[in-house]
């Protein structure tokens, strides 16, 4: 099993076959899925841990589940992000800190 640490402390195993782009879950219940699925989001998943390796420039696309016998596997699909993306963030930050400047002078 591999530990994931999302970044607000929710701790969740995934299959050993899981990467940080496809994380893969084995349950008998969709509601196992449902409950980690609240879990998954752009800003809790960015800043976890994937098996001690800091999590960043990812975004969760979506959960694909299938039924195989009486076992229900889940996948938690993300992407990197573009380059493009990443410059946009940091543009963004570098406005917010100008107005917080703006706003002090």
């Amino acid at each position: 099993m591999k530990k994931l640490v999302f970044k607000n402390g929710t701790k969740a195993f995934f299959d050993d076959g899981s990467t940080e782009k496809e994380l893969i879950l084995i349950v008998s219940k969709f509601a196992d899925i449902d409950e980690l699925s609240s879990e998954f989001t752009k800003d809790n998943y960015n800043g976890g841990t994937f098996e001690e390796k800091t999590i960043e420039n990812l975004i969760p696309l979506r959960i694909v589940a299938e039924t195989n016998q009486n076992r229900i596997i889940a996948r938690f699909i993300s992407r990197e992000k573009t380059r493009d993306e990443i410059l946009q963030e940091k543009i963004n930050e570098l406005d917010e800190m100008l107005a917080k400047l703006k706003g002090k002078a």
